[in-house]
């Protein structure tokens, strides 16, 4: 029989290779063998968001993951994400603010769920959540290319593109 061990770590090597179709297959079939592997699910609903184009089975995947280990920070921050890229802006801002309660990496999560505020048409919480993101990492160009998306949006273009300038 096939190891789980060898499995999940065959999948994370196909998963860098972008073969995202073999590395699914893999999770699948350690999932078989252990259901309560939550970073499987995790990978895997990262590879059908990411790669396969398929946000139903990533939802499934990842809120499965979150069901299993409801305290990990990473988990709700790749819920937010998804539901970010289904459009779901009010879950997304829920997912994202739980894993800043649990102590995830807020110079992350940060510039995501300020992009869900201003998708929001809430650019006050954009900006706010910006500003932190910026006091805490102020050499990161992410933030600044998440900060020009969201003054683009508010149609602030001067200041959009002197960011996106410094994004890259």
């Amino acid at each position: 029989s096939k190891s789980v061990d060898v499995l999940m770590a065959r999948a994370s090597v196909m998963a860098r290779l972008r073969q995202p179709r073999e590395a699914v297959e893999d999770y699948s079939e350690a999932l078989e063998l252990d259901p309560g592997l939550a970073e499987a699910y995790n990978s895997r609903a990262a590879l059908h968001a990411n790669y396969l184009s398929d946000l139903d089975s990533a939802l499934k995947d990842i809120l499965k993951a979150v069901e299993l280990r409801p305290s990990d920070a990473g988990f709700h921050y790749n819920l937010g994400v998804i539901r970010l890229k289904r459009r779901e802006y009010h879950q997304a801002a829920e997912a994202l603010t739980k894993a800043i309660s649990l102590r995830g990496p807020p110079g992350r999560i940060l510039p995501m769920r300020a992009e869900v505020w201003s998708y929001l048409g809430n650019q006050t919480r954009a900006l706010a959540d910006m500003q932190i993101a910026l006091e805490r990492d102020p050499a990161n160009p992410a933030v600044y290319d998440s900060l020009g998306s969201i003054k683009l949006r508010g149609m602030d273009y001067e200041s959009a593109a002197a960011d996106l300038t410094r994004a890259l």
